[in-house]
């Protein structure tokens, strides 16, 4: 699996972001690390699902 890309790095920074903003709003920190994990995941998948047709496409 290659490392992330570059749009990658800049999502993580806006869920990062957002999760900073809820934890200053009142949401507990155990709701913002579930969601950071959860979008993490969800990035993680989408990088395997594009490696995946990739692949597929090469042949």
């Amino acid at each position: 699996m290659t490392s992330s890309t570059t749009p990658d790095f800049a999502l993580y920074a806006t869920i990062s972001a957002s999760i900073c903003e809820a934890l200053q709003r009142g949401v507990s920190h155990e709701a913002a690390i579930e969601t950071l994990i959860t979008c993490a995941g969800i990035v993680k998948l989408d990088n395997a699902w594009r490696q995946h047709r990739a692949a597929l496409a090469e042949g």
